[in-house]
């Protein structure tokens, strides 16, 4: 208890993502440009995590902003030669455009701490409580209906290609029964 006491009482430092002065500081900027941790999160797939923490940066580097309202008025195509431009930002460049596209277009205008909120409280990944949310509307496994009380996954023993072990089930590995992940993570 008094370790975590101290930790909160530590001044705030700046958590090293990548080695990159520039991007640390980007990625740290919860309360200027918390988007920037959200995009990290989104693209860290199939990439060391460095370089996908350094997207947000390389977007801002080609952009000339970071803006959230700039980066929701961009088209998908725009996102695309971001991405691409003048070097590929990402191992997958055009996927990633895709996703930041869509979850640019999914957040804008929602993106607060009642989002993080809902996540902890009420969209978690046991046990989510999909009738309650508020969000639901917006959601992308409830509009599909496919949400459950429980996530979604197949009994031990089965195996099939992309899915990853959690205790006693093995689950979609691009299975994500979070706030962000039902609206961010598109059909």
């Amino acid at each position: 208890m008094s370790a975590g006491e101290a930790a909160l009482d530590a001044p705030v430092r700046l958590v090293p993502f990548t080695g990159d002065r520039e991007a640390d500081e980007l990625m740290n900027d919860l309360d200027g440009h918390p988007h920037a941790f959200v995009f990290g999160c989104l693209v860290d797939r199939q990439v060391p995590a460095e370089r996908a923490w350094m997207v947000p940066t390389l977007v801002r580097r080609r952009l000339g902003t970071f803006e959230f309202a700039d980066l929701a008025e961009l088209s998908e195509g725009q996102w695309m030669a971001v991405m691409r431009e003048p070097f590929p930002a990402h191992r997958l460049p055009e996927t990633m455009a895709t996703v930041l596209y869509r979850g640019t277009q999914r957040i804008a205008g929602i993106f607060d701490l009642a989002l993080w909120d809902i996540g902890r409280t009420v969209c978690r990944p046991r046990n989510p409580r999909c009738p309650e949310c508020r969000l639901k509307d917006l959601c992308m496994e409830v509009l599909r209906g496919d949400h459950r009380s429980t996530p979604r996954c197949a009994p031990s023993g089965t195996s099939s290609p992309g899915r990853r072990r959690l205790p006693g089930r093995l689950c979609p590995a691009d299975h994500r029964h979070d706030v962000l992940g039902h609206l961010l993570w598109g059909a």
